[in-house]
């Protein structure tokens, strides 16, 4: 039903509700919808955290989480959802450089430094987005 809402919606994030799909299958996959309790919600969290996600990335897999239970209430074919715990995430990126700040980083780089701090600035990606790419 999700997959529907988000179609129907026309949400642009689909590609990071697949992944975040991927986690929620391996862990409530084969669960009624009963049987997903605050506890085992809890234990996910604890999991999820255990293999190095990122808090910012569980909290969206919890919203994902949160948001098909609305639908199955809607649908009619839940009764009650879990409360679904929220974990803090990390604070707002902050500090960004100005051009004047960034011509004078870039005249200390390397040459082969430079594209992909360029990049990054133009485009606002995270370093690992920018060094992965390929």
């Amino acid at each position: 039903m999700i997959e529907t809402d988000y179609t129907v919606n026309r949400r642009k994030s689909g590609e990071r509700l697949r992944y975040s799909l991927v986690h929620l299958r391996e862990a409530f996959g084969t669960s009624r919808a009963i049987a997903v309790t605050t506890d085992k919600i809890r234990e996910y969290i604890a999991q999820r955290q255990k293999a190095s996600a990122a808090n910012g990335t569980i909290a969206c897999e919890l919203a994902c989480l949160k948001r098909m239970f609305t639908l199955a209430m809607q649908a009619g074919k839940v009764a009650q959802k879990p409360f679904i715990p929220s974990i803090t995430t990390g604070h707002p990126r902050q500090g960004f450089f100005e051009q004047p700040q960034l011509d004078a980083v870039l005249k200390h780089l390397s040459e082969d430094l430079r594209p992909p701090i360029v990049f990054a600035a133009l485009t606002g990606w995270r370093k690992r987005e920018t060094l992965t790419l390929t």
